[in-house]
């Protein structure tokens, strides 16, 4: 899957812009506020269906202006063309993939799978486990047709047994339903994870010359016990705080050096190599599970990388069969790949 045309209107500082971006990988250069990010945001609305930082997409629309749109032409596999395209207006989102309106943004992350490696990728080790666990079920549901099924189950069985905690109310009849989705979620987070982590190894040996990298998941639960018997064993403690307190919704991964997570002993500049080579041994293995890469957004890549870290991710970016956007400051920061890419040049909103 790749995009090979896409138009933008009225997006942020950006007035109208025309382009085709190559098959692979893409430069984007520009001095700071001139649009680069502004460009990602387009093609991150795209497939997410709302901007990089924020869900009030008004916010996107350029100033003195009612509406954006963004529109493209994906080439899925078989070289099937696919027209895409959202609108933010007035009358709120409007999104449609060949001819027809869709009803959820679903079905463009389904479309047009992305991954957005940003200059605060660092708040993946830093924040709590909720941003992981949406990183890590965003990443399954790329690659296992059965997770979305299973996810919406498990939080509607969580929603009413919390709801019953709170009112006093029997929970036995969402038990069951909350262990055997719960079990599912965990059993798909898990293959996915053991999937990823050889080649995570991979990219963490090429970029930090390291080999100790390892990734630990934790379920949510004591891995001891089935969910349901946890469930059961922890009734009375659920109904004195009034919510599940283990399961599913608890589930959290760690990135490690040797034995130690790397939030206690990397520095930012290793921790950004770090979370970029989990995010290209995801889109190596949604390769070659589904055929796919998608895209990979990256913003600001020479930021807290040396020369040498910076030509290393480059050439796994490159080498990286998947269609690549990456934004500098300076054409001179990313020089090492230019015989590689596509050229582009933004500034004051404007792209050549």
């Amino acid at each position: 899957m790749r995009l090979t045309r896409c138009s933008v209107r009225d997006l942020r500082i950006i007035a109208a812009a025309e382009f085709e971006p190559g098959p692979h990988l893409n430069l984007v250069i520009g001095p700071n506020a001139s649009g680069k990010t502004s460009l990602l945001e387009a093609l991150y609305l795209l497939g997410r269906g709302r901007g990089l930082r924020q869900r009030h997409g008004e916010r996107l629309i350029r100033e003195g202006c009612e509406r954006l749109r963004v529109t493209a032409e994906l080439v899925a596999e078989g070289g099937r063309r696919r027209p895409i395209g959202v609108e933010r207006g007035p009358d709120g989102l409007q999104m449609r993939l060949d001819g027809r309106t869709l009803r959820s943004a679903l079905e463009l992350s389904t479309a047009l799978p992305l991954q957005y490696l940003h200059p605060d990728i660092h708040q993946l080790v830093l924040a709590g486990p909720g941003l992981r666990r949406q990183f890590l079920d965003r990443g399954v549901f790329h690659v296992e047709p059965r997770f979305l099924a299973s996810w919406r189950r498990y939080q509607r069985a969580l929603r009413q047994r919390n709801a019953a905690l709170k009112s006093g109310g029997p929970i036995d009849a969402w038990d069951g339903e909350l262990a055997e989705q719960g079990q599912q979620l965990d059993t798909q987070r898990r293959d996915y994870l053991a999937g990823v982590e050889p080649r995570l190894r991979k990219h963490v040996s090429r970029l930090l010359g390291r080999d100790d990298v390892g990734l630990v998941y934790r379920r949510g639960w004591n891995a001891s016990q089935p969910l349901a018997a946890v469930l059961r064993d922890s009734r009375e403690s659920d109904r004195r705080h009034g919510f599940t307190g283990r399961g599913a919704h608890r589930c959290d991964f760690a990135l490690t050096l040797g034995e130690t997570p790397i939030r206690d002993r990397v520095s930012r500049g290793q921790q950004k190599l770090l979370l970029c080579a989990l995010q290209l041994a995801q889109a190596e293995w949604q390769r070659e599970l589904t055929g796919s890469a998608g895209l990979l957004l990256v913003d600001d890549l020479p930021a807290e990388l040396d020369a040498r870290h910076r030509t290393g991710l480059l050439e796994s970016l490159a080498a990286l069969e998947a269609q690549v956007f990456v934004t500098a400051t300076d054409v001179a920061l990313v020089e090492q790949a230019v015989d590689r890419a596509k050229l582009f040049h933004v500034e004051h909103g404007e792209l050549t």
